[in-house]
């Protein structure tokens, strides 16, 4: 009984030791790879699309958003000021209330289209890189 003891206190120690060894994930980096020129568009095609940059200079905790005539096509969008990322890439248009208006998440690995629903309307929107 002792020796069993023994033994699976020795492979806790093992198994401990081997998940302090595994590497930790990455850090966020924030908005590298993120910020640049998007158009930002109702996913149906419907609405015309409108000229969005997201800037990697920080402001007020957040990042600087341009959103050029957007608020004029999506009226929800008419607050926003700044943006971020999450852990998980997903880029949050931030209203000068400090609310996210709406979330989007990445389609692919390249950060180059993001796709959100709009909790107001319910409608699917994109948010495509036109530019680094």
């Amino acid at each position: 009984m002792f020796r069993a003891l023994t033994a699976a206190a020795a492979l806790t120690l093992v198994l401990t030791a081997s998940a302090q060894d595994q590497p930790n994930p990455p850090p966020t980096e924030g908005a590298a790879g993120h910020e640049g020129q998007f158009v930002f568009s109702q996913a149906d095609g419907k609405a015309r699309g409108c000229q969005v940059i997201l800037f990697a200079e920080e402001e007020d905790g957040h990042y600087r958003a341009d959103m050029g005539d957007c608020a004029t096509q999506f009226e929800f969008l008419g607050d926003v000021a700044s943006w971020d990322v999450t852990d998980d890439d997903t880029v949050q248009l931030i209203d000068e209330a400090n609310k996210a208006v709406i979330e989007l998440t990445p389609e692919d690995d390249t950060n180059a289209m993001y796709r959100g629903k709009n909790p107001l309307d319910g409608r699917d929107y994109y948010l495509e890189r036109t530019s680094g």
